[in-house]
């Protein structure tokens, strides 16, 4: 009977211990959720209107601002990586994969191969899977360059428009009407980005 009411015992106290490792697992954050973080801030930066330091752990729906000549490295956890200058963003998401809402100002994108991700303005839409490329919001016009790989994009107020594909070394302006520019080669504009790309990836080895 002791041996009996032992075993009923420790059964009930191992249920529980399952029951109680499952509602925590549950309720953990997704990996892409908890992983994203601002690697490197030069200058003042600020992360939902209060001054942020590199390491701090960003999540879909924070805004950050960099003004002037400063900058922010947000790094994901899939080595995908973009930089904020001059300007204010809002981090986001989409059902398959990760997103950036660019207010004003500067973006430099450089994703992983295999990522789905997509760039909101308020004059245009882009969408890649692993590239490299320039967004720039500027008097309500959103400008496009290519360094790497391709992009497409579409007029934020057509929906229904066809996508257009930017390839590498290529530029385009989305205007505010929903006009866009044809995509032209710019090799110029390449070659200026580029050095900002290489300095994204020194700072990540570092």
């Amino acid at each position: 009977m002791q041996i009996t009411n032992k075993l009923f015992f420790f059964l009930t106290v191992a249920l529980l211990g399952v029951s109680t490792a499952c509602k925590t697992t549950s309720n953990a954050p997704s990996a892409q959720a908890s992983a994203i973080s601002l690697g490197v801030v030069e200058g003042v930066v600020k992360v939902n209107g209060a001054v942020a330091q590199a390491g701090l752990a960003l999540k879909s729906g924070d805004s950050i601002e960099a003004s002037g000549e400063a900058f922010a490295d947000i790094y994901y956890n899939d080595g995908s990586k973009v930089r904020i200058a001059n300007g204010r963003a809002a981090i986001g998401a989409t059902t398959k994969g990760i997103a950036l809402r660019l207010i004003v100002g500067k973006l430099y994108s450089w994703i992983s191969p295999g990522t789905s991700y997509e760039v909101n303005t308020t004059t245009a839409v882009a969408g890649v899977r692993g590239t490299k490329f320039f967004t720039e919001v500027k008097e309500s016009k959103t400008y496009f360059c290519v360094c790497e790989g391709s992009i497409w994009t579409r007029p934020a107020l057509a929906k229904d428009a066809a996508e257009t594909v930017v390839k590498a070394g290529q530029d385009l302006y989305v205007l505010a009407d929903a006009n866009e520019s044809d995509p032209v080669d710019s090799p110029g504009m390449v070659d200026m980005l580029n050095p900002v790309f290489d300095d994204m990836a020194a700072r990540t080895a570092k």
